[in-house]
């Protein structure tokens, strides 16, 4: 999946509201993560790095009718538009680090 920080979201809406092309769509995001390597980053901020095998089954907390592509499937992509709207990218591992400090 793409994850994007909402502040990283946040930064490009006001980039395209100040200085994006007028009537253009931009395929916003920030780093392509597997579900295992995004949860990964959880752990390891909680000081309990862990390493997610990857199965071929329907995941309990996440249904396959409620991914974009269902089950096995892989959505990929690069933003575009990054420089033009300015918005900060490999945030969320910092992100995922302060979520950990604040539930602390």
């Amino acid at each position: 999946m793409n994850c994007i920080s909402v502040e990283s979201l946040c930064q490009a809406v006001v980039g395209g509201l100040n200085g994006g092309e007028n009537g253009r769509g931009y395929l916003v995001g920030d780093e392509n993560l597997h579900f295992g390597e995004f949860f990964s980053l959880f752990f390891e901020a909680a000081g309990a790095p862990t390493e997610f095998v990857v199965r071929d089954e329907p995941m309990p907390m996440i249904p396959d009718v409620s991914l974009p592509g269902g089950g096995n499937s892989t959505i990929f992509y690069e933003p575009e538009g990054v420089k033009e709207l300015g918005y900060a990218q490999n945030d969320i591992a910092r992100t995922v680090r302060e979520i950990v400090d604040y539930v602390r």
